[in-house]
Order: structure tokens, then sequence, then C-alpha cells
């Protein structure tokens, strides 16, 4: 069940106070809303009329709820340094789904799709966690000449493989 919690100030973590300097921005940036497991708290001048808010932030929910918080803040966090605030996968899929809300696009469900494109975002960092490093960056295989079987393009270079990222595609909801 999800909760609502209107305030003036939203507890956002101080995650620079924490020697995690590079998430700065995300810190200061201005926000309407931030979401943690089943709780999404709003600015109070925003949560009594701002429907396109509360949609965004119960996507989040969803999301929260099918990765669990260790995998829900790897992925947040990995995403945010990565590709940004807008870049972040689970951001972008949650500004998508606002955007369709907001079209008044026809009705799907969308706790089923923002669960299995969730669950296609886990799928594709499991794979990238066997490798030892987040989906960002290109890794050498520990092991040379080992199949590392991902579903991602893999480039060969002579005794070497490297594996390039996809990005997020918004558009299709699926890797590229």
């Amino acid at each position: 069940m999800a909760c609502v919690v209107p305030t003036d100030r939203l507890p956002v973590p101080p995650l620079s106070a924490l020697g995690l300097t590079e998430f700065a921005d995300f810190e200061n940036q201005p926000m309407s809303g931030i979401t943690y497991k089943e709780t999404y708290f709003l600015q109070r001048s925003a949560a009594a009329t701002d429907e396109s808010l509360h949609f965004h932030e119960l996507v989040h929910i969803v999301q929260w709820h099918v990765l669990g918080p260790k995998d829900f803040l790897l992925q947040y966090a990995i995403g945010l340094n990565e590709q940004g605030y807008l870049g972040c996968p689970l951001e972008a899929m949650a500004y998508e789904h606002q955007r369709r809300f907001d079209a008044g696009e026809p009705s799907y469900s969308v706790e089923t799709e923002v669960r299995e494109q969730t669950l296609a975002l886990k799928t594709y960092a499991a794979n990238w966690a066997r490798l030892g490093d987040s989906p960002g960056q290109t890794k050498e295989p520990a092991l040379a000449g080992s199949a590392y079987k991902v579903h991602t393009p893999i480039v060969t270079y002579p005794q070497k493989r490297r594996i390039s990222r996809p990005r997020w595609d918004v558009n299709t909801r699926r890797t590229k």
C-alpha cells in the first residue's frame, strides 16, 4: 500500500555529507517529490493539486517493490552517476509513463508495464554484475577467452573482448 506525506521539506539524503560528492547535483536540484519504498513525500504546495506528480512517484513505488531497497538504490545511483538525473533509467521510465498519463493516452496496465520494464533493467544489471562492474563501464572479462552471454552487442578485438553498453530507449522502453 502506498502512502503519501505532504511536507514543507523533502527528506533528501545528505549524500555529499556521506562523502558521495558526485551526487551533490542531485541533492541540490529543485524537487517536488521523492519516494522511499512504499512512501512518497511531496512538497505541500504540489501534494493537493498535482496528479501528474503523484503518478510519477507511484511509478517509483512499483520500481522499489520489484527491485527491493538494495537493488533500487544501486540501480538509481549507477544511473544517476553515469547518465544524470533525466538519463537515469528508473527516472526515464517514470517520466515516460508520466508523459503518457499527461497526454491522456489510452488506459493500460501501468503496474504491469513498469514491473516488466523494471525486471528487464534488473536482468540487464545482473548480467553486468557477473562481470564485477557497473553497466556504464567497459570491462575486460576476468578470464581471457571465456564466453559471457549478455544481451548486448559484443565487439571483438584481437585477444580481447569488450562489451559495449546499450542505452535505455524511453520510446520503445527497451535497451538498444
